[in-house]
């Protein structure tokens, strides 16, 4: 009887381990696809739009909630995401458009929209609306933990009801000596 408790023990053991391994790694690989090739997030409002000769976006400069300014250099390959006031949203890249990213950047700093920058540093590689998260990745944590529970709630179930036989054929072998 001892060892059939023992093995069950296990199962559940090994089970648990399993599944909490397996929501680890889904969490610490969406953290990592956020982080790669060493790019940092910033959010915060435009506060400096800087225009070169013939008006096109050079460099702007944004202010974070702890009040820390950050500057960024814009390439050809910056990628911009910005809401417009209307409603509408402007997808663009830098080399497409480098007169429109700079409007675009000057009516975020007049209505201290909020963006979000993707940058390695010293170059922007991406402006969009402030990021609140993404309600996919959001899901798919709410997801995890609720099926996470459930295997839990069942494992549990399953390993009480293996016990009650067990007491049970105890109790029986009992009453018949």
């Amino acid at each position: 009887m001892e060892g059939l408790t023992n093995m069950m023990n296990k199962k559940i053991t090994l089970l648990l381990f399993g599944i909490f391994s397996i929501l680890f790694i889904s969490l610490s690989s969406n953290y990592a696809l956020a982080q790669e090739n060493n790019n940092k997030i910033v959010s915060g409002i435009v506060t400096m739009v800087l225009l070169d000769e013939i008006d096109q976006l050079k460099e702007f400069k944004i202010t974070d909630l702890d009040g820390n300014d950050h500057r960024f250099l814009v390439i050809d390959s910056t990628e911009y995401g910005l809401d417009e006031s209307s409603g509408d949203r402007w997808i663009s890249t830098q080399k497409e458009s480098p007169k429109e990213a700079a409007i675009k950047l000057f009516d975020h700093q007049q209505r201290y929209a909020p963006v979000t920058v993707i940058h390695d540093g010293i170059n922007a590689k991406s402006v969009v609306e402030r990021e609140e998260g993404n309600l996919e990745d959001n899901l798919s944590y709410l997801f995890s933990f609720f099926f996470i529970t459930w295997v839990l709630f069942f494992g549990y179930i399953f390993y009480l009801g293996r016990k009650q036989k067990v007491i049970e054929s105890f109790i029986n072998s009992e009453h018949k000596k």
